[in-house]
């Protein structure tokens, strides 16, 4: 089965990506880091081959040498991530996720509906989740367009770090009892506990 985690920025995408891997026994990859990936291996091409300095840069810094999430979400860099992944996907709305499916079974960072839409034809059976941290509140602007009426599986809803792990073990649990994962919400509890609903 595959799975595409979508989300604002900031939301714990990837952390949740994460979590749910190691549960599921598969690799997550974001398309951002993919993109960080392309991105250094082009400005090596470049300065190898023809002695050019090809970097894009982020700030004062080359794309290729961001160092962490929190530095790739300053602005200048989160607008150039977002305009590799445009120039990417030209190519399809499915190439990014194409190729974190390459890697593992979980792709992260999915932001369009046209997008969304063209992976949910290319794979029928995908399992869509929404990790939507701030429920109710607002998140960071940013690219993102999908919202809850675009997944038709889950919606994470954690507070903590081990909210977001409680809920990939238990979510982990439904996928191999193979029970029904339509409509569900995995909420943390302020006492820490998981509560399931449906949406």
């Amino acid at each position: 089965m595959k799975y595409i985690v979508i989300g604002k920025q900031g939301a714990g995408k990837s952390t949740f990506g994460g979590y749910l891997a190691e549960e599921l026994k598969t690799k997550a990859t974001d398309t951002s880091a993919w993109l960080v990936e392309v991105e250094t291996a082009r400005q090596k091409a470049l300065k190898e081959r023809y002695q050019i300095d090809g970097t894009l840069m982020t700030n004062a810094r080359p794309l290729g040498q961001v160092q962490s999430w929190d530095e790739a979400r300053n602005r200048p860099c989160r607008e150039l991530l977002v305009a590799l992944g445009d120039a990417v996907n030209s190519v399809g709305n499915t190439f990014l996720v194409d190729r974190c499916f390459k890697k593992g079974d979980i792709a992260i960072g999915v932001r369009r509906k046209n997008e969304l839409a063209e992976i949910k034809a290319r794979y029928p059976d995908v399992v869509v989740i929404l990790v939507d941290r701030n429920a109710g509140s607002e998140q960071a602007k940013d690219n993102f367009e999908l919202g809850i009426a675009d997944t038709e599986h889950l919606v994470v809803r954690a507070k903590t770090l081990d909210g977001a792990k409680k809920i990939a073990e238990t979510f982990a649990k439904i996928v191999q009892e193979r029970l029904e994962v339509n409509h569900l919400v995995l909420l943390e509890e302020p006492d820490g506990s998981i509560k399931m609903s449906t949406f």
